[in-house]
């Protein structure tokens, strides 16, 4: 039975309803509660630092602390843009906060605290002025974060393992609004970029370089906002098994962070007899050092990050620091980010980028603006953006395959900009460059394909560095793409590469270039070439995948690229029960498929779906192959058309035969565990 616990807000906007019991403040709530309890907040603002650690929920009776967005305001207090504060020394905050952040890089502060604590919900919060994070979280797992609307926050929600012997696993973060920029409108979802500073009047490098360095030491126009150099999912050195995904993030410096742990004393400068065709400037140790140690890959593992609209990211969409293993990006809405994907010296690998849409239709005012004496000598405006992957020379670089594969994109720049990548394939894609109406047109830039394959720099073998280990495994394998871009396919095609590319003049329908649509005539058409995943070769799946979509890019003419499965990789940190990732269509019904294997033993039980129209059809028997489970229906139903799906209680399954019991957690569709229908 639910146990339910209401929470007094510091600064109630309603009596209290005295047949409302038990009540209480937020931080005592939360020490009451136990797994099934629902703290239901109270319409109000709380500003109370909370402190969580050693709170347990549990599987189908997590702790939830449940808000009525609109009712009940989470506000740290904080505002860091105040015109008066130092931005050195102090943090403004409303008076009676009581204290005031000092630094903000030391994570002091965070609203909510969260250690060795599992099964917790956040559900329906409005949170404003949470600096530096929303949450931060340390050594937890299974916490979800939903439905919240969230303005500000360096890293609003950090998970923070960097020093963690029992790392994070298991966080879903789904269904938010967050706008890091609280300059304009104090609303998440609003779209217009008019009011917004970070857009209309910062510049990039006020982002990231401090004060003190010429030429801005002492300029009055400088702003140091090295205190939004974050995002909105910041993950260090977690295990693994975050899923973002039905999010929206705007206007912020970077949308989703993945760090792996590097140890920064054992960076050192490129080897000179690793140089290569790399520019020299990289072996020279002022400009850049490198870690030749390969990331931990058990950390930054199983990552999903998929069906968002990211938009007026001044910095990158997803960016991996140092490693990342069994990444996954797809079906995400990318417009007016600086670069799509930051991926340079990344080891790791089995990452998988498809079905994604990007445009690039407004340059930052800010940077047109940016003052000719912060320009290093550069007679035009830096950092407008527009490419899609930031690449570099020189360690780490990937072990395993990655895969790049019918994506739509309309870039303002290159595709990929200089630099080396290992054990990488892009195919299938579609992209319909910005051509400049005039030279002093800054919102089309240089419309090539990709600036990697210039004369002299061998991006097809992916060996510009002389770094060990090289082989012809790790080949890279550019082919059937179609690009308007002017080097296409003549100078991918003088390196090997691209054979089945396909020069266009006009790749999207105009009359439908916003959603990426393909006119009939569209050199798209019927352009895409055959691709497989090997099982356990070229991802973590048991099972061999192939594609028959017909086009280059992500819009077919049935809908959106569907693309492989999730499938979970095995990490020696935390187990994964089977955990609902994908349906499949069927002849006689439909195939739920699940992150790791399930055991064949079906246990005794109904079983049923329950379709959007609300009508309930019966199972008439279930079979379980490796990890998929076979519904057999009176009729097949269209995978789009399931609202929710009833399963027996009692299947298990997991890595290596396992029996964890499978778990309703972060399903892709509502999935209820029962013995019976009357359970």
């Amino acid at each position: 039975m639910l146990n339910l616990i209401y929470a007094l807000p510091d600064e109630p906007t309603l009596p209290l309803d005295p047949s409302l019991k038990p009540v209480m403040s937020l931080q005592a709530a939360i020490d009451q509660s136990g797994p099934g309890t629902e703290i239901r907040l109270l319409p109000g603002r709380y500003f109370e630092k909370i402190v969580v650690r050693r709170k347990r929920g549990a599987d189908g009776k997590p702790i939830i602390i449940q808000g009525a967005v609109n009712d009940t305001i989470i506000d740290g207090l904080v505002n860091p843009l105040c015109p008066s504060m130092n931005r050195k020394q102090a943090w403004c905050t409303r008076k009676h906060a009581g204290r005031d952040l000092r630094g903000m890089r030391d994570n002091a502060v965070p609203m909510f605290r969260l250690e060795n604590c599992s099964w917790i919900e956040f559900r329906d919060l409005s949170v404003v002025g949470c600096w530096p994070h929303f949450l931060h979280i340390r050594s937890c797992d299974h916490l979800t974060v939903a439905g919240c609307q969230i303005v500000g926050g360096k890293d609003a929600i950090f998970v923070d393992d960097a020093t963690s012997k029992r790392p994070s696993h298991h966080i879903l973060i789904e269904h938010n609004a967050w706008c890091q920029d609280p300059s304009g409108p104090a609303d998440a979802l609003s779209d217009d970029p008019s009011e917004r500073r970070l857009w209309q009047e910062w510049v990039w490098h006020q982002f990231k370089k401090p004060p003190d360095k010429k030429p801005w030491a002492g300029d009055p126009r400088w702003e140091d906002l090295r205190f939004m150099n974050g995002g909105f999912v910041v993950a260090e050195h977690m295990a693994g098994s975050l899923i973002v995904r039905h999010n929206q993030m705007r206007f912020a410096f970077n949308a989703v962070m993945l760090m792996t742990y590097e140890d920064q004393t054992q960076r050192r400068a490129l080897d000179p007899a690793d140089l290569g065709d790399a520019p020299p400037e990289f072996a020279d140790p002022k400009q850049f050092l490198f870690n030749y140690d390969p990331p931990d890959p058990t950390r930054n593992t199983n990552i999903e990050i998929y069906d968002n609209t990211i938009e007026y990211i001044r910095d990158n969409a997803v960016e991996p620091e140092y490693g990342a293993t069994n990444l996954w990006v797809w079906n995400n809405r990318i417009r007016n980010v600086h670069k799509a994907w930051s991926i340079h010296n990344n080891g790791g690998g089995f990452w998988y980028f498809f079905g994604n849409t990007g445009a690039h239709d407004q340059v930052p005012p800010a940077q047109v603006n940016e003052p000719p004496e912060w320009r290093k000598g550069k007679l035009t405006p830096r950092k407008l953006g527009g490419s899609l992957f930031k690449l570099l020379y020189g360690p780490p670089l990937p072990d395993k395959p990655c895969f790049v594969f019918h994506n739509s994109w309309r870039p303002r720049g290159s595709v990929m900009n200089d630099g080396e990548m290992r054990h990488f394939t892009h195919v299938n894609n579609a992209i319909e460059h910005c051509a400049p109406a005039l030279p002093a047109d800054l919102l089309c830039g240089e419309a090539r394909f990709a600036r990697a394959f210039r004369e002299g720099d061998p991006f097809n073998y992916g060996f510009v560095t002389r770094i060990p280990p090289i082989s012809d495994a790790a080949a890279n394998r550019f082919d059937a793409d179609v690009s308007s871009g002017v080097d296409f396919p003549e100078e991918p095609q003088d390196q090997g590469q691209e054979q089945a590319g396909i020069k266009a003049t006009c790749v999207f329908d105009p009359a439908r270039r916003a959603e990426f649509a393909l006119d009939a005539d569209s050199s798209a058409r019927g352009a895409a070439t055959f691709l497989a995943l090997r099982a356990h070769l070229d991802w973590a799946a048991a099972e061999d995948w192939s594609s028959d979509a017909p086009d280059a890019g992500a819009i077919q003419s049935d809908g959106v690229f569907r693309g492989p499965i999730f499938a979970h990789l095995p990490n020696q940190h935390y187990d994964e029960a089977p955990r609902l990732v994908g349906l499949e269509p069927q002849t006689a019904g439909l195939v739920l498929v699940f992150s790791v294997p399930v055991n064949d033993v079906v246990p005794n039980g109904v079983a049923g779906i329950i379709l959007h129209s609300g009508e309930r059809v019966s199972v008439h028997e279930l079979k379980v192959r490796g990890r998929r489970v076979f519904l057999s229906l009176p009729a097949p139903v269209d995978p789009n058309a399931v609202a929710s799906v009833e399963l027996p209680h009692g299947f298990t399954g997991g890595v290596d035969a396992a029996s964890l019991p499978m778990t309703s957690w972060a399903s892709i569709i509502p999935l209820t565990l029962l013995s019976d229908l009357g359970a």
